[in-house]
């Protein structure tokens, strides 16, 4: 079980990770630049940027990142977890991650 906990915040990551470093190519941006637009740390914009790192983004940062960059949720995000009864607390929780982006113990 602890195989797909990872398999699902890989794909979360993935599609965020990806959707996001395109939007910002296609826009002549740096990380840094999303990092002023959004008002989040850079280190932060990195993190959630990383190939290596499994930090999801908290819903403010996916709302600001997002905003900053025209782009829907549906554009970050895989499909299945656009439903509305989708707790992402839960789901972090399922993936078990910690806020850093550690597995859980």
């Amino acid at each position: 079980m602890a195989s797909s906990k990872t398999d699902e915040a890989f794909l979360i990551k993935q599609k965020f990770r990806i959707s996001v470093t395109k939007r910002l190519n296609e826009l002549g941006m740096s990380a840094a630049d999303l990092a002023v637009a959004t008002g989040n740390p850079r280190s932060t914009i990195s993190l959630l940027l990383s190939e290596k790192n499994l930090r999801l983004p908290s819903v403010l940062s996916l709302m600001s990142i997002s905003r900053a960059l025209s782009l829907s949720l549906s554009d970050v995000l895989p499909q299945h977890l656009l439903s509305s009864d989708v707790d992402f607390r839960s789901l972090r929780d399922l993936c078990g991650l910690t806020r850093s982006g550690a597995s859980a113990a």
